[in-house]
């Protein structure tokens, strides 16, 4: 599971807008789903508009991936300085 976490991850370098975007009170943040055997994954991560520099905020697998989520009380820092 760590190598494909790492592989989709670094795709993020080169691609930022890979993942969809999320809606609601998540809408910072992006959620890119990937596929290791048969169990579905997600990274949820944030791009920093004003460096493009890219945050991963939480991966695992999809089942309760988005409840997990919203239990980590997320808030955006995309307008703060790096």
């Amino acid at each position: 599971v760590k190598k494909p976490l790492l592989e989709t991850i670094l795709a993020l370098r080169t691609q930022p807008q890979l993942g969809q975007q999320l809606k609601g009170k998540l809408a910072f943040l992006r959620s890119l789903h990937y596929q290791h055997g048969r169990i579905h994954y997600r990274v949820a991560y944030e791009i920093y508009p004003r460096t493009q520099e890219i945050a991963v905020h939480y991966a695992g697998p999809r089942e309760n991936f988005y409840r997990q989520l919203d239990r980590l009380h997320l808030k955006p820092r995309s307008s703060h300085k790096l």
